[in-house]
């Protein structure tokens, strides 16, 4: 048996790092980066490998190969112990400002790629991991941003700093980069980036950690897993590999026992034979995809090229370096109603998954349904996969179909498999979906029907009414409706057999093919003035550099201070209720923890609210612990202050409070007005002209209906404050839009006068009205915490507490009715328009804006619009970029585009012909005394060609409708 050691040795930019039996075994290689290692340019947000903020390249060899691998990987959800020999580069480790940047951060600067910056080293590192292949593509570097978020600048810069590097970019201002350029320090034995360590091939050292209680194993073969397994039988045993799973179920409970499965030989390989291919169950999905795609022009497999299209929809592109095949095919096993897109793929092909059991040392084949249906995998591992070869006849579509293009979870995928000649179907087809529920994975029914069929219009027809009638997808809250995802799989098959159908009617020629996205592209003009520059010059923003080294400082990248603690908002997790009683003895008893407060811990003098009240606010009391009533499943009870985030963290699920008074909560725009749940306050209407007298004369009248849904801001850095005690008082730094609105609101919490805090506002990492008000709650339970302990304290909210805590972009449902002449001119509008508000009324400004927007570039002159402000048990209402002009935009052009179906007429058209005019009177009943609004619409024409693109769609829907 290989020797076994009870530490880790790995390198971060050529440092070498060691842990032994110190930190906690679900320490995530981020934790370490930033809490240890000091290396604050990684951040972290999500913690579900979502946003690509804490990306990190990583290189390492397999068992079995020679060839470094190197990739991207986010370190948010990588483990720390199973990096154990690995080389890290980190955003500072290839370029900064004392060294010399890297030419990726050189470009994203200066393609003016960074606004917060916040994003901009996941980004770098990301790419950096990307440049380690050879003849990249501008659709490869595109394809590679699917798992990395940007909320403030927009891609089309980051992207076009990126295809610069490619071969086929075409970007301005690009020039050619040596490999040498990009990676300054290169090994001269292997070609590689040098790192000052070779690690030894695959790792011979059997890794075996105690923390705690619980172990850590790193076995080397398929007989030391086997024995671990059988050892443990009786404990909770987590096997890992990519880890990417807990991104998905994340409050699952600690393990006894963590085996770590990087290193054992027999669970790699790759064997392609007549009679199929088969892979190692650790294979990632992005080298299988690889290999794959290398042997997709061979005969019998040429449907491999399916299987990579599909499999590229999977996660991200990180997801897929790190996660493993039979990872994916576990958490299926584990959560059956999971629409894991490899299970259906592989179920539809018929494959075969081979298991090692412990107990007999044996390992048997099963086919997918047995595994997923039949296995107890109790002491049992997944040591490989069978792919089979397919007949000539055969024909394997499949299918994902997804709330975006990249990076999301699937309503309902599918995979079918037909063999198939002309149009007779010879044998039984397999249709499998996911995404109905929990127990549907084949059509059995239409399975059996179709076999033998020869398809004409009247069995394909037949066909999709027994699908209809078998598949009864199940409500879920998360999911779309039922009747949706039931409408998606039925059209799935359609498009299928309408291939293999092959009509001859040319409106339904393009029904089977799959929509191709292009690659993006975008074109950025203006004007420099000489004689003005410096002013109107393009330039690169001056801290962009810094941004994309990682030397930018945000809040939590604040160096600590001594004695420095960390704290965690405890939540209430029913709503509305009234709360009884808290207790907080068990997480007190925790190591590290130091203090549990709660709204009995407000100083005498102090206000318990988070938002300032008084004279020049019109704020409404919303309490910064909840005293007594809970009017929403999310408030605040209270706050953990602990030694560390992670201990903060733990604690806060050991607090428990008692309620009563519990009542179903109204959460929909909809029970709302059904049960007139609603503020007594009001809205002034806005009026103009005679609405009522203009309805009178109109040629035309529509009545309709438009909908808005909430919208999360989603900053890349969460709510952050950290607040230190002061020989005149206490020195705040917020991530805030509103540093008066935290510096009165923290000083009223403490009872203490403005001057006593002193607010600092750094770089924020995002904002979007987001922080403007509730970033008041942490800086307030900030400086309290500070003020009671006596020792600066730290908040940063995790992304469900965020999300859970503070406000969003309020729902809207508005009721309109508008008279129009005869070729679209608009006359009247009559709107009801009704609005979230949340649990009170104290955050309605957002409304005022909307309805005096409403008109945006459009000349109406007869108005009348209503606003009723709705209470559901929700957080208050938050402002989003544009609170007024983008609810106010989708509203009126939703009007111009009712109107221009009514009259069966280009909207377009419509929406030119209502533009305002010079010297026209507006909705706010001011004189237009300058407008170019027509002047620029038209310029905007030519630019965009709008008529030259309006005659193709009209070309291109007369062949198809």
């Amino acid at each position: 048996m290989p020797s076994s050691s009870d530490q880790i040795s790995f390198y971060i930019n050529g440092e070498k790092h060691s842990v032994s039996q110190k930190l906690c075994l679900t320490t995530s290689l981020n934790e370490y980066l930033r809490e240890v290692a000091g290396l604050k340019g990684t951040k972290v947000m999500c913690r579900e490998a979502g946003c690509g903020c804490c990306s990190v390249t990583v290189s390492h060899l397999l068992p079995d190969s020679d060839k470094l691998q190197t990739y991207s990987v986010q370190s948010c959800l990588t483990p720390l112990y199973a990096v154990d020999g690995w080389q890290i580069s980190t955003v500072e480790g290839i370029g900064s400002q004392k060294a010399g940047f890297h030419p990726i951060q050189e470009r994203i600067a200066n393609f003016n790629g960074t606004q917060c910056g916040y994003c901009t080293p996941g980004m770098v590192m990301n790419m950096y991991g990307l440049l380690h292949q050879n003849h990249i593509t501008a659709q490869e570097i595109e394809d590679n941003f699917d798992g990395n978020i940007c909320r403030c600048t927009g891609y089309r810069s980051i992207l076009d700093a990126m295809k610069s590097f490619s071969a086929d970019g075409n970007i301005p201002g690009a020039k050619p980069v040596d490999i040498e350029d990009l990676n300054k320090h290169l090994c001269p034995r292997t070609g590689e980036p040098c790192t000052g360590h070779q690690e030894e091939k695959g790792g011979k050292r059997n890794l075996d950690i105690e923390v705690n209680g619980s172990r850590w194993y790193r076995p080397t073969s398929l007989k030391d897993l086997g024995k671990l397994l059988k050892d443990n039988v009786n404990k909770k045993v987590k096997m890992i590999f990519g880890n990417t799973s807990t991104g998905i179920f994340k409050n699952e409970e600690a393990s006894d026992i963590y085996i770590d499965l990087h290193r054992v030989e027999e669970i790699y390989c790759y064997q392609l034979s007549d009679a199929g291919v088969t892979f190692g169950a650790a294979t990632s999905l992005t080298n299988l995809m690889n290999k794959l795609k290398a042997d997709q022009d061979k005969a019998g497999f040429q449907y491999f090229s399916a299987v990579v299209r599909h499999l590229k929809f999977i996660g991200n592109v990180m997801v897929r370096n790190a996660g493993s095949i039979a990872g994916n095919l576990m958490i299926k096993h584990k959560h059956p109603d999971f629409p894991s897109d490899i299970f259906t793929v592989f179920e539809a092909l018929g494959a075969k998954v081979d298991i090692f059991d412990a107990d007999t040392s044996s390992t048997t084949t099963y086919t997918m349904l047995d595994f997923l249906r039949k296995v107890n995998m109790t002491g049992k591992v997944i040591v490989a996969v069978q792919l089979p070869k397919l007949a000539e006849n055969e024909v394997f579509r499949s299918f994902k179909i997804t709330p975006r293009w990249q990076n999301a979870h699937a309503y309902v995928n599918a995979a079918f498999r037909l063999p198939s000649v002309g149009r007779d179907i010879k044998g039984r087809p397999s249709l499998v979906y996911g995404g109905i529920n929990a127990d549907t994975e084949h059509a059995l029914k239409t399975e059996e029907f179709l076999t033998n069929k020869t398809l004409s219009d009247a069995v394909v027809q037949e066909a999709l009414i027994i699908l209809s009638n078998e598949l009864n997808p199940e409500y879920d809250q998360v999911l779309s409706s039922p009747k949706y995802r039931k409408d998606l799989s039925i059209s799935l098959l359609y498009k299928v057999l309408l291939g293999i159908y092959n009509p001859s009617n040319p409106k339904l020629r393009s029904g089977p093919e799959n929509i191709h996205r292009p690659i993006s592209s975008g074109l950025q003009t203006y004007q420099e003035i000489k004689t003005e520059l410096p002013l109107k010059q393009a330039m690169p923003k001056i801290t962009a550099p810094l941004q994309a080294s990682g030397e930018a400082v945000f809040i939590n990248d604040m160096p600590a201070f001594k004695n420095e603690l960390h704290a965690a908002f405890v939540l209430s997790d029913v709503g509305p209720a009234t709360l009884v009683s808290i207790d907080a003895s068990e997480a007190l008893s925790m190591p590290g923890v130091v203090a549990f407060f709660s709204a009995k811990d407000i100083p005498e003098g102090g206000v318990n609210d988070y938002l300032p009240l008084g004279p020049g606010f019109n704020f409404k009391s919303e309490e910064l612990f909840a005293s007594k009533a809970i009017y929403f499943a999310g408030q605040s009870i209270g706050l953990i202050v602990a030694e560390t985030q992670v201990q903060a963290f733990n604690a806060v699920k050991k607090v428990k409070a008692t309620y009563t008074d519990l009542r179903k909560p109204v959460l929909s725009l909809n029970d709302s007005m059904s049960l007139n749940y609603k503020f007594d306050s009001k809205v002034p209407d806005v009026c103009l002209g005679d609405p009522e007298n203009a309805f009178k004369t109109v040629d035309k009248i529509v009545e309709g209906e438009c909908r808005m849904g909430a919208q999360y801001h989603f900053f890349l850095e969460t709510h952050v404050s950290l607040a230190v005690p002061s020989e005149d008082g206490i020195d705040l730094y917020a991530s805030t839009q509103s540093a008066d609105l935290n510096q009165h609101a923290a000083a009223n919490v403490i009872g203490k006068p403005m001057n006593y805090v002193n607010v600092t506002v750094p770089r924020l990492g995002g904002g979007f009205g987001g922080k403007a008000w509730d970033s008041c709650s942490t800086s307030t339970a900030c400086t309290l915490a500070a003020y009671l302990t006596g020792k600066p304290v730290r908040i940063a909210l995790d992304l469900s507490t965020n999300m859970r805590l503070c406000g969003k972009r309020p729902n809207i449902i508005t009721k309109y009715k508008v008279g129009f002449s005869n070729d679209g001119n608009i006359q009247v509008i009559d709107m009801d328009l009704y609005g979230e508000v949340g649990h009170n009324d104290g955050r309605t400004s957002d409304f005022v804006l909307i309805a005096k927007s409403m008109d945006m570039c459009y000349y109406v002159p007869n108005w009348h619009i209503r606003v009723h402000l709705l209470k559901t048990d929700k957080q208050n209402i938050s402002p989003v970029r544009g609170p007024g002009s983008i609810p106010a935009s989708l509203i009126i052009e939703t009007i111009m585009e009712h109107v221009a179906k009514a009259i069966d007429r280009h909207p377009i058209l419509v929406k030119e012909l209502n533009l305002y005019e010079k010297d026209q009177i507006d909705l706010n009943d001011e004189l237009m005394s300058q407008c170019t609004i027509r002047d620029l619409w038209r310029r905007l024409k030519d630019i965009a060609e709008v008529e030259g693109r309006m005659r193709i769609v009209d070309a291109f829907n007369q062949v198809l409708y």
